[in-house]
């Protein structure tokens, strides 16, 4: 189990803005130097975990340390040249750099698997780094600041995306799809849902606006309460346990770059409603395994004993068995986007092509009334529609289908009544929230 963060990583956490920053363009190929450090019983491993090392041993761990950064900045590059060559091949960018194709998807292992090295040795020179006299703001290179460089890109990117959406795409219950943020949301929602193309959503809308006076929120309801659920496609319920490096340590939340998918749980739901499910567990990359164990541990209680020996998701005969299980499929998940980014990431041949997603986040933002104490979690959605939130909750199957019973039992269920709130399990929920606040 990781020590928390010593005063010196919590001051190079808070600094990491500061320095450490890096344009991967500018350097050149390093070698691919193999780590082999054997100073202490366990190797680096029990650097991260020891109080205290003497300097001939950090002397040691500072060149491994220097040595992995190489290595990760060469990757880096090696990566980002297989990006520029994708790009001249198709003439535009892949989507946030999602893995487009094969060259990307090997090179993009090679990082993650160069970050997970330089991690381990890392996170053991910050913790000893103050006291041998090493000034790490001025390292060209930490894997706090290149994690934290990744997560300002996202940031920025996301924000670029936001732009025009206003204080309305802050969270609150049951916002107006007459804002045009929300209406775009809820529109993308009603097609992937109906498999109707965007446009003819819109149109439809537009109809019954003019039609009977309605306004942009009151015809969207009207069109979900008489949508049918598209016939062409499978639906893929499904859930992911991962293994981080956990925010508590880095600082900001991982989006499926550097993540390892330890568990997944779905269940397919073909049109003529014949179910196809499995669950299983993976293993994780050992040395995110000596520095982090399986991440949140504390979540979803899969211990590195459960996943060892385990194939790993880049296993071959996992990869066949995924692309074939959303091969021409609707995603569905509560927060559907880590489910997509995590496969964009670590399926090879995913982030290649256009994927339907379906996030019942949206269905239950949108079309299912919420009372002003409650969210829009995949436990809100449970207890809304009268399931019970179990102990078992954040394991994958048991994520899979209280999601897809809540999905069921509004989209099968009084429509009308899930958006008014005028059902006994709004009413249990308002009562319990109640109670819980006094």
């Amino acid at each position: 189990m990781t020590r928390p963060m010593t005063s010196a990583q919590q001051r190079q956490q808070n600094n990491r803005r500061a320095g450490g920053q890096y344009d991967h363009r500018r350097h050149s190929e390093a070698d691919d130097i193999s780590l082999q450090l054997e100073a202490g019983d366990g190797g680096v491993e029990t650097f991260v975990h020891r109080d205290d090392i003497e300097i001939e041993a950090f002397q040691q761990l500072h060149d491994a340390n220097t040595t992995n950064i190489q290595r990760l900045m060469a990757s880096e590059k090696r990566f980002w040249d297989t990006y520029n060559d994708n790009k001249r091949r198709n003439g535009r960018g892949s989507y946030r750099a999602f893995p487009a194709d094969d060259a990307m998807y090997q090179a993009h292992l090679d990082r993650k698997a160069a970050f997970y090295q330089l991690s381990l040795t890392d996170v053991a020179h910050a913790r000893h780094a103050e006291a041998h006299g090493v000034d790490r703001s001025k390292m060209p290179l930490t894997s706090y600041s290149h994690y934290q460089r990744e997560a300002e890109q996202f940031e920025q990117w996301k924000a670029r995306q936001n732009a025009d959406s206003g204080e309305e795409y802050v969270h609150r219950p049951n916002p107006s799809m007459n804002d045009d943020y929300h209406f775009y949301k809820a529109k993308r929602m009603l097609s992937v849902f109906t498999g109707r193309h965007t446009q003819e959503v819109e149109r439809r809308a537009n109809d019954l606006m003019q039609q009977r006076s309605m306004d942009r929120h009151e015809a969207m309801q009207e069109l979900w309460s008489t949508a049918n659920i598209r016939k062409d496609k499978p639906l893929v319920f499904i859930d992911f346990e991962t293994a981080c490096r956990t925010k508590e340590d880095i600082g900001t939340v991982d989006t499926g770059q550097y993540s390892d998918i330890i568990e997944v749980g779905y269940e397919k739901v073909h049109p003529d409603g014949h179910v196809e499910s499995d669950t299983f567990l993976l293993d994780a990359d050992q040395s995110l395994k000596a520095l982090a164990g399986t991440g949140a541990q504390h979540v979803h209680n899969i211990t590195p004993e459960m996943i060892e020996g385990k194939p790993k998701f880049s296993d071959p005969k996992v990869q066949r068995q995924m692309m074939e299980v959303m091969d021409n499929s609707v995603m569905v998940a509560h927060k559907v986007n880590f489910e997509h980014t995590q496969l964009s990431y670590s399926l090879n041949g995913y982030a290649g092509k256009w994927r339907d997603t379906l996030d019942t986040k949206d269905i239950m933002t949108y079309f299912v009334k919420t009372p002003e104490s409650a969210g829009n979690r995949m436990q809100d959605m449970v207890q809304l529609t009268g399931g019970s939130y179990g102990d078992d909750a954040h394991r994958a199957m048991a994520d899979v289908q209280m999601m897809r019973r809540a999905f069921d039992t509004v989209v099968q269920g009084d429509r009308a009544a899930y958006m008014s709130g005028d059902h006994e399990h709004y009413r249990a929920v308002e009562q319990d929230n109640s109670q819980t606040d006094q």
